[in-house]
């Protein structure tokens, strides 16, 4: 576990949960104390929660990781997850990426209450794809912003033989650029895409929903 002193911060121990001294500082994910400049990888039974990273973090064929509290910023593409399962997204705030906020690669995930602004052309805020795997991801209580040109807040692509589950509950997918989709799907094999929409709203300027 990688934790900081910003947010309060809890472990499970044999006496149940106990949270660690000096810990909830400040929560603000704007006013984090703890930052990491440079990129991050993830591994396998992570837990990364409590600071604000300059810098992409990535993740390849990874499992039972939990990103939480964080902010990410001035990376090309945020958060980079390929061939990984039981991802956790939870309480992020990601600004400033220029090409992707968060990318899903044949990967699970939950996202819970994830915020992305990003305005720079052709920027898209969350990429699902998926290939020959099955795959589930859920959006829920999150705001994704792609106010560039030609931006899509949500784009999917199934492209090849495995299924996607993908729920989308109270949550806002908004393209307010010329050219802009609130939610962008491609099925082009096989595989079928099963796609649930509960609540929130979808905004385009142009293309798309």
């Amino acid at each position: 576990r990688l934790l900081s002193n910003g947010p309060v911060q809890t472990v499970a121990t044999s006496d149940g949960a106990i949270t660690l001294p000096f810990s909830g500082v400040n929560s603000t994910l704007t006013s984090l104390p703890a930052s990491i400049v440079g990129s991050l990888t993830l591994a396998d039974d992570t837990t990364v929660s409590g600071f604000d990273v300059s810098g992409q973090v990535t993740g390849t064929s990874v499992t039972d990781v939990t990103f939480r509290n964080n902010r990410i910023r001035n990376a090309a593409t945020a958060l980079q997850l390929t061939g990984s399962d039981s991802i956790d997204f939870d309480n992020l705030l990601i600004s400033g990426a220029t090409t992707l906020g968060i990318g899903l690669t044949d990967t699970s995930a939950t996202l819970n209450q994830v915020t992305i602004n990003n305005s720079a052309a052709n920027a898209d805020g969350v990429r699902v794809q998926t290939t020959a795997t099955n795959r589930s991801v859920s959006i829920t209580d999150s705001t994704i912003n792609s106010t560039g040109t030609n931006g899509i807040a949500l784009d999917v692509d199934v492209a090849g033989t495995g299924h996607l589950d993908l729920t989308v509950t109270d949550t806002v997918l908004r393209a307010t650029g010329t050219g802009g989709s609130g939610l962008a799907a491609i099925v082009n094999s096989s595989g079928d895409l099963n796609l649930t929409v509960a609540r929130g709203t979808i905004a385009s300027h142009g293309n798309g929903l």
